[in-house]
């Protein structure tokens, strides 16, 4: 077959209330099992005796609606696809418009024969996304499901605006706005996930490390070692007032005041994660309070969380010590 061409196409894809699909077609007589080949069988399987051109699709929209949610539309799919009978070099070139923005992508494999035979194979992919690019390079095996080892990237010039995009809804609470993340990637099943060489930047906060993440249990396993620049809380508020970003004009302290609230504490989101991180931060920054040279070992497990100051230095000063926290429940 030397090439396919789907142009102007228009798909409906509907789901009613009790599941049932417009593209499930349950009646059709299921394909009987091809006969193992035998030891010395040298006749070619299909696969190799199938050879297609490029697959094509131009100007096509796809629509599905499900019985309850909000319809979703894909349009404008134009979509090049090159060595898809792995007879050569993998290449997919296309762009799609998806909530009125276009998506640009490409993926590329050389040996597209070993990855589907679960072995490991060169993968060059990138996505270009409303105020954000995300991209791979490296090795990508199927064998024990998806593993994968190579450079990752990614950056976003309007985190908000690429959120509400991708939801339909505006983020909730205060996100950073510039955001970059560089890491040599490693995952495994799946379940585990290693971030080497990482460094990361949101708005005027940097760092660079490394991080473990296992998401098997019953809530994710974080563990890392990081280290940060300057930390500036009074970001999170309007220029240091200790009011909400949005909240108006700050009220003038009362006598006494330190800068520090005395509300309680909602503890309820350690149970949300587990984590043993080691922590160095340059410089702090609260209020009109600047600490120095932190060095800090953090665990949290089960809603407990134990930090561990190794050291804190402040107007000349130092410190040391331990804070133990517990929203176990």
């Amino acid at each position: 077959i030397t090439g396919v061409t789907l142009e102007g196409a228009k798909l409906n894809l509907e789901q009613n209330a009790a599941g049932a699909k417009n593209w499930d077609f349950a009646s059709a007589k299921p394909a009987a099992a091809a006969e193992p080949e035998k030891a010395g069988d040298t006749k070619p399987s299909s696969l190799k005796q199938l050879a297609i051109g490029r697959v094509t699709v131009k100007n096509t929209n796809v629509n599905f609606s499900k019985a309850g949610a909000k319809p979703i539309a894909v349009e404008n799919i134009n979509i090049a696809l090159d060595g898809a009978d792995g007879s050569g070099p993998l290449s997919l070139n296309g762009s799609v418009d998806y909530q009125k923005q276009s998506v640009q992508f490409k993926l590329g494999v050389e040996e597209t024969r070993a990855l589907i035979a679960g072995r490991a194979a060169e993968v060059l992919a990138s996505v270009t996304l409303p105020s954000a690019v995300v991209s791979f390079d490296g090795v990508l095996s199927t064998k024990n499901g998806p593993e994968a080892d190579g450079k990752f990237n990614f950056t976003s010039d309007n985190l908000g605006a690429l959120m509400a995009w991708a939801t339909g809804a505006k983020p909730v609470g205060s996100v950073p706005k510039k955001v970059s993340v560089k890491s040599i990637i490693a995952l495994k099943d799946a379940q585990h996930v290693a971030l080497n060489d990482l460094n990361f930047s949101a708005d005027s906060l940097s760092g660079s490390g490394k991080l473990a993440m296992t998401l098997g249990g019953a809530v994710p396993a974080i563990s890392g070692d990081l280290k940060l620049g300057t930390v500036n809380l009074n970001e999170l508020t309007d220029k240091g007032t200790g009011a909400p970003a949005g909240a108006g004009a700050p009220t003038t302290p009362a006598a006494g005041n330190t800068g520090w609230s005395d509300a309680p504490l909602n503890l309820a989101g350690l149970r949300a994660v587990n984590a043993n991180l080691k922590l160095a931060i340059e410089k702090l920054v609260s209020g009109k309070l600047e600490f120095t040279s932190i060095i800090t070992d953090i665990t949290m497990n089960g809603g407990n969380a134990k930090i561990n100051l190794g050291n804190l230095s402040l107007y000349g000063g130092a410190a040391k010590g331990t804070v133990n926290l517990d929203g176990s429940g």
